[in-house]
């Protein structure tokens, strides 16, 4: 009897906290918030498994084609998932890949916890820190699906991707159903997610189906056929349009007319450039953070402004009431203020907040992501021509790296700055859309504020008296300006053809010496009119500029203590320096010709070697600046202390050259 009693309380505890459950009535694949959450969790732990075996897998098939003999062999490499720096394919799947990281990123940075431990907020950033190096644990296989040459893994990983996308889908879909608002907002805070997983979905599956049908047609199903598919020819297009002549002007402006000019006005494509994964990914994950934070930030503007503020004025206003009886009106200018209420300037202003910030919030908003575009646009426009620049060794006024008296990095910082690019124009963008919003929303908040007071109320005095406190002042700035340019007029001699082409030449100078010492008193109060629109100019520039790392917020002279302009300058030196398209082509036709001199060998070699020395002599008298490159080459295969007649040789050779 005690333990049928006993198993009955225990069921009617377990249904009494079935019923205490958040039940799921909008995401009907679940019975309960709970039970959504276990599930989750196990597909977290399933997508770790898959991803070990996976990396395994590429790890075996790296150095060979056949995976089985390589397991049987040992002969295993470590994989890459991707080349952020030299790959240029499939990056429409690749950004959108770094999209969708960066999403479950910041859900796990705002709270959102995936490992279900509880630990103290003393640990939380190194467990926050944790939960986001798995999620790009996670990642890894589908970022290598991306960019995998072997069928078999391509297989094997799409699979993988369309898995991953599918669960995040399905787990994205709220549990309850909401009203209205919070739907809106939960769809629009999901919209990325679901256009991410889709585009790296039907992405994946177009390229595989791809490379089936080469391999089918080509009826060769080995360890790289895709490389056929991923021949990577724009830098031999590069260097093609640099080397091929340009068309006469007329015939320039014949072509491009209608939508061509409107085209190159916005874009002008350059045939063989490709934007690199790193400033891609930069600007992609930058406006997806933006985004979410706009969306949250609508949400509670929404929620504790629109909705919670009438109330939190009529409950103050209704408690002032209370406390003071029996006042009346001691302003005329109130909203909704009647006869018995007592007037507050905090409650005031309160009540014509909420009742009238709809509209300068709301377009500040839109005006602050619609800027955060359009520095992203102007950064990946100063990006292409500052790296076309470094291809052809000018850098346009950058700062330099080396031979630098002021700042001179090694290799080494080059190449720890540049991996902090991406990192560093994510937080600069989202901090920049922060500053942006709230300094849009004071001054267009004032702006509104004012027109309300002034043209709805019929508050004019308030116009009128501001007017008659700043006329003499402004009337006085217009007047010396003006005097000041008329009179510069008189001390310039006659000549030129217009007013602008005259020369600096003094006329009546005894009048400009003493014009020029009067002026310095009159101009001390004109120096703080104009310090004042300094300090609001370097604002206004440094709020614009504040995300464009393409540009230093600091001046020439400091510049160099500027960490996200620096990365920038670190970034475009190692992508010149590993994916320069001259470079790897000159490169690829250099190694084409070892290899067809070591299976066909010259049969004469002296002639060979003259010939070679007559295309040494050539090159170093078109390009003088080798010639100091050579000379150091060559003193530095001094070593047997030989170096006075090597440099007699160098020496003959310059002069040799020169006389050429």
């Amino acid at each position: 009897m005690d333990s049928d009693f006993d198993a009955a309380l225990q069921n009617t505890n377990n249904s009494s906290i079935k019923e205490n459950e958040t039940r799921c009535d909008f995401n009907t694949l679940f019975e309960t918030e709970s039970d959504m959450a276990w599930y989750n969790l196990i597909a977290f732990y399933i997508q770790i498994l898959l991803s070990i075996l996976i990396i395994i897998q590429y790890a075996f098939q790296s150095r060979g084609g056949k995976f089985i003999d390589a397991c049987m062999h040992w002969r295993a490499a470590v994989p890459i998932p991707v080349n952020m720096t030299e790959t240029r394919r499939d990056r429409g799947i690749i950004i959108a890949a770094f999209g969708f990281t960066t999403i479950i990123s910041i859900q796990i940075v705002t709270g959102e916890k995936i490992l279900p431990y509880s630990y103290s907020a003393q640990v939380r950033a190194i467990f926050v820190m944790l939960e986001c190096i798995l999620v790009g644990f996670c990642f890894w296989p589908v970022f290598a699906v991306i960019t995998t040459k072997s069928l078999f893994g391509l297989i094997i990983g799409s699979v993988y991707v369309w898995l991953f996308s599918i669960s995040h889908v399905i787990f994205g879909i709220p549990c309850q159903s909401v009203n209205s608002h919070d739907l809106v907002i939960s769809v629009l805070s999901n919209l990325p997610v679901f256009i991410f997983a889709l585009w790296i979905g039907v992405g994946v599956l177009y390229r595989t189906l791809t490379v089936l049908w080469y391999a089918k047609s080509k009826r060769k199903f080995s360890y790289k056929v895709a490389n056929s598919v991923d021949g990577m020819d724009y830098h031999v297009k590069h260097v093609k349009s640099v080397l091929r002549k340009h068309k006469k002007s007329t015939m320039d402006n014949e072509d491009s007319t209608g939508w061509r000019r409107l085209r190159d006005y916005f874009y002008t494509p350059i045939s063989g450039f490709r934007y690199s994964v790193n400033i891609l990914a930069a600007a992609v994950m930058t406006e997806t953070i933006v985004y979410m934070v706009m969306i949250v930030l609508i949400d509670a503007y929404t929620k504790q402004i629109i909705r919670q503020g009438p109330k939190f004025v009529s409950e103050a206003q209704r408690s002032l009431q209370m406390g003071i009886e029996n006042k009346t009106v001691l302003s005329s200018g109130n909203l909704n203020l009647t006869a018995g209420q007592v007037f507050s300037p905090q409650l005031y202003f309160a009540e014509f907040f909420v009742t009238y910030s709809n509209v300068p919030v709301y377009t500040s908003f839109a005006l602050a992501f619609l800027i955060s575009i359009l520095c992203m646009l102007l950064t990946l426009k100063n990006y292409r021509r500052n790296l076309l620049g470094f291809y052809r060794g000018e850098r346009y006024g950058l700062m330099k790296l080396t031979h630098n008296p002021v700042f001179n990095l090694p290799a080494i910082e080059i190449l720890g700055q540049s991996a902090k690019f991406v990192g560093y124009q994510v937080a600069y963008g989202t901090y920049a859309f922060i500053f942006q919003f709230f300094t849009l929303a004071i001054i267009l908040c004032a702006v509104w504020f004012a027109f309300i007071l002034i043209v709805v109320m019929g508050q004019w005095h308030l116009l009128l008296t501001v007017l008659a406190s700043i006329w003499p002042t402004l009337a006085f700035v217009f007047f010396t300006v003006i005097a000041q340019v008329i009179l510069c007029n008189l001390f310039l001699q006659k000549g030129g053809d217009s007013l602008a082409n005259r020369p600096l030449a003094l006329d009546n100078r005894h009048f400009f010496f003493n014009f020029q010492y009067f002026m310095v008193y009159v101009n001390a109060p004109l120096g703080l009119l104009a310090c004042l629109g300094r300090l609001l100019q370097s604002m206004f520039f440094g709020l614009w500029t504040l995300s464009r790392l393409d540009m230093s917020t600091m001046s020439r002279t400091y510049e160099a203590t500027d960490s996200g302009y620096l990365a920038y300058i670190c970034l475009l030196t190692m992508e010149n320096a590993q994916s320069n398209p001259t470079m790897n082509v000159f490169v690829q036709i250099l190694l084409k010709s070892i290899e067809e001199t070591r299976r066909y060998p010259p049969a004469n070699r002296r002639r060979k070697l003259v010939i070679n020395r007559w295309k040494l002599l050539f090159t170093l008298s078109n390009n003088p600046k080798l010639i100091k490159l050579r000379s150091e080459s060559l003193l530095s295969k001094n070593f047997n202390g030989c170096a006075a007649g090597k440099t007699n040789q160098v020496e003959m050779g310059q002069t040799t050259i020169e006389g050429f």
